[in-house]
């Protein structure tokens, strides 16, 4: 099989030659600095690649890097609109283009402030410089790109960004102050998850436009859960999230026949039955050492409905095992994720 077979194959629930790979999408990347030492490792010099300043991720991996690593798949990232910059200040932090703070800390980049934190008027949200996803520039060059990658390699290509509702309405609220007002003030969660809906089925239509006749994959996600739970209860995820998500997965179907990959960390496994029926197609990561995300059982139970993209021990193994701790793990996990399709 070649590399957009093998994953078609997977995605469509039959057996591929082998278990499709990804690094490099928003869901599979590295940190800058392990990246650019996987690169000296690999001895790839090539300066191809990008680094998402939001969150000191690698953004775009170098084509040698891909090669090396024998990856199926190429994502295509949108661009900031024409003559958009970030704000600087003085301390390295910087504004993103919903207006929330970010600064880097450590490892990371890290959200420091919110702008809609302090609001207490319904007005002044709906006044709140939401992103314009219909701004020029977006997506210059990008169908073009797909389009050659499409007709001139065998690759699978999934889009780079994730449309996200529940993370988006924290990240311009302030986390706490949005959870509180899902209980306390109902009226301020609805019309803020609406425009962040808003906002995100308009860069879907326009990101689509582009490539929706080339991918195999559109990320989405949320992420949901704890380690030990989930982060709402599952009747508020059905009153707030689930026909919002809803609303947004038909959007992204009726532009493209990908599949839908929804990202979410933690415990989830009470809301799996209402993303299924929300529309998606593929899960990521299903965290191992999370309460209740026992692969075996979430295979039996949802394999003949998802795909499962990840399921590697990331808190564990990966970081602190041996390189042969690691392959057990990726083993044991290809064991029972992986078979049958």
């Amino acid at each position: 099989m070649n590399h957009r077979e093998r994953v078609r194959s997977a995605l469509n629930h039959s057996q591929p030659d082998r278990v499709p790979m990804d690094i490099g999408g928003i869901a599979s990347t590295i940190i800058d600095s392990a990246y650019y030492e996987l690169k000296d490792h690999l001895e790839v010099t090539a300066t191809d690649d990008v680094v998402w300043e939001d969150w000191a991720v690698a953004a775009r991996i170098s084509g040698g890097v891909l090669e090396a690593l024998g990856a199926d798949f190429r994502h295509l990232r949108m661009q900031p609109p024409d003559n958009w910059e970030p704000k600087m200040f003085d301390d390295g932090s910087w504004t993103n283009e919903w207006g929330t703070v970010f600064k880097r800390v450590g490892d990371y980049a890290e959200m420091i402030d919110f702008p809609l934190e302090e609001v207490d008027d319904l007005e002044k949200i709906h006044q709140h410089s939401w992103p314009d996803p219909y701004a020029p520039g977006r997506t210059r060059g990008l169908k073009e790109h797909a389009e050659e990658l499409y007709e001139n390699t065998n690759y699978a290509l999934a889009t780079f960004d994730i449309a996200r509702l529940f993370e988006w309405a924290q990240w311009v609220r302030g986390m706490d102050t949005f959870l509180k007002d899902m209980v306390a003030r109902p009226e301020f969660a609805e019309v803020i998850l609406d425009k962040v809906l808003e906002v995100q089925i308009g860069l879907m239509d326009v990101y689509l436009d582009a490539v929706g006749d080339y991918i195999e994959v559109v990320w989405t996600g949320d992420d949901l859960g704890t380690q030990k739970r989930t982060l709402i209860s599952p009747n508020m995820y059905r009153e707030y999230l689930k026909p919002r998500h809803t609303k947004l997965f038909n959007f992204i179907k009726s532009k493209t026949s990908a599949k839908v990959a929804f990202h979410t960390d933690g415990n989830v496994f009470p809301l799996l039955d209402d993303l299924v029926e929300a529309g998606i197609d593929v899960l990521n990561p299903v965290q191992p050492l999370a309460k209740n995300m026992d692969h075996s059982l979430i295979k039996k139970r949802y394999g003949d409905q998802l795909s499962f993209w990840g399921g590697v021990d990331v808190q564990s193994v990966l970081p602190r095992g041996t390189p042969e701790d690691v392959e057990k793990e990726v083993k044991r996990v290809l064991g029972e994720l992986g078979t049958n399709g």
